[in-house]
């Protein structure tokens, strides 16, 4: 192995760990017998990273409606009206209204921009009535389309609010990379805060309730 050229080696197919090993050339070195050294990827890419800290003012209570118009579910397919933005980018949250039981399966499409200001898109399909949380933190939504349901009988409706999932506007590759959260100039232990680094969100300990303030300190790749 120790005379195998790169490109004769096994390509590793998905994204490396923090701990795995990359081979290095260290030209601070003299004697080229010692430039050659390993080191994680977690260590390189914490090269150019930035500690930035988020203000999160006063953010709304959590809700499941408000989002936009309404929609009769009866009517099938088709783009709900009426989309509003929330006051930071946050989650959506469905509230399938299914009084008797009827739906058997319904699928949502939501298109827009996160936190972070890449364009996306979150299919949620779900089959029973209540609220169903999205996983991405939109800044900007600029279409929620039904895309399919079975079952609607009259009365069967679905609003859109939004949830507890705060979006940061710099990505995040780990949850150890937020490293200080106060609530209410309160210090609140990061452990005690949900953090998803796919998604680049935060459910705080205290969910928001239009009085508190949230501040995160925090490290970015990006």
């Amino acid at each position: 192995m120790a005379d195998s050229k790169l490109s004769g080696l096994t390509e590793l197919a998905t994204t490396p760990a923090a701990g795995d090993l990359l081979y290095i050339v260290d030209i601070s070195e003299s004697d080229d017998d010692d430039k050659s050294k390993k080191i994680t990827v977690d260590n390189l890419l914490d090269y150019g990273a930035v500690y930035l800290t988020e203000h999160i003012g006063l953010p709304e209570a959590p809700s499941t409606t408000g989002k936009a118009t309404q929609y009769d579910l009866t009517s099938g397919a088709g783009d709900l009206a009426g989309e509003v933005q929330t006051d930071y980018p946050r989650n959506v949250v469905l509230f399938i209204t299914d009084g008797d039981a009827s739906i058997s399966a319904l699928s949502v499409t939501i298109t827009g921009t996160l936190a972070t200001g890449t364009a996306s898109t979150e299919t949620i399909t779900e089959t029973t009535a209540g609220a169903h949380a999205g996983s991405k933190a939109w800044a900007q939504i600029t279409n929620i389309e039904v895309d399919s349901v079975t079952g609607a009988a009259a009365g069967d409706t679905l609003d859109v609010g939004w949830g507890e999932k705060i979006g940061l506007m710099n990505a995040i590759s780990a949850s150890s990379d937020i490293l200080k959260v106060t609530i209410d100039q309160t210090d609140s232990a990061v452990a005690s805060q949900t953090v998803n680094a796919t998604n680049n969100t935060v459910v705080f300990a205290s969910a928001p309730n239009g009085t508190r303030i949230f501040k995160v300190f925090y490290k970015s790749r990006s």
